[in-house]
């Protein structure tokens, strides 16, 4: 249990869904409404990891993923930059949740996920333990950049949130092998 949720937690550092996670909770006011969000994404993508990674890996090819995911990052980074409001509304929070689960396929978090499970006595274990890493890491991310957020103006915050989201989704596209 123990390798499951810090294997989880090292994977999930630094990561692409973390750094969303952490941008859309600059502009949140329920910090807990953008966790719940977030490990929602998780697990729709690794329960998909565990079920059915041989079949997706056969019948999608994981550029179209990887690509579609990297539009919707810089679409929801230009809808921060260009929305009026300083709080997440529910549409932009429904786009990041699709951005989250897309971007969580094929990423090193998931392969981790996948992993553990193929070598786990009981995998469907696997996905409720690597939970708990990976909210960890992101709660971590999530408490250290709203107190960020108290002693920042939310006009710079909205500035940092969108060139966070649509510099994650430049960084995809340009790791898309176009070959």
């Amino acid at each position: 249990m123990v390798k499951i949720v810090g294997l989880t937690f090292l994977a999930e550092l630094g990561d692409k869904t973390m750094l969303s996670t952490a941008a859309i909770a600059l502009r949140s006011r329920s910090v807990a409404k953008v966790l719940t969000y977030s490990a929602l994404a998780f697990i729709i993508a690794n329960s998909l990891s565990v079920a059915l990674a041989a079949c997706l890996r056969i019948v999608l090819d994981p550029r179209i993923l990887q690509f579609v995911s990297a539009v919707l990052f810089v679409v929801l980074g230009v809808w921060i930059a260009m929305s009026r409001s300083e709080e997440v509304k529910g549409c932009e929070m429904a786009t990041y949740l699709a951005s989250l689960v897309l971007a969580e396929m094929g990423d090193k978090t998931q392969f981790t996920v996948f992993s553990l499970a193929t070598t786990a006595s009981n995998p469907f274990l696997v996905l409720p333990i690597a939970l708990i890493g990976y909210v960890v890491a992101n709660a971590l991310m999530v408490f250290l950049v709203t107190r960020i957020r108290r002693a920042v103006s939310m006009k710079i915050v909205k500035i940092v949130a969108s060139v966070v989201m649509v510099g994650v989704g430049i960084a995809m596209l340009l790791q898309i092998p176009f070959s």
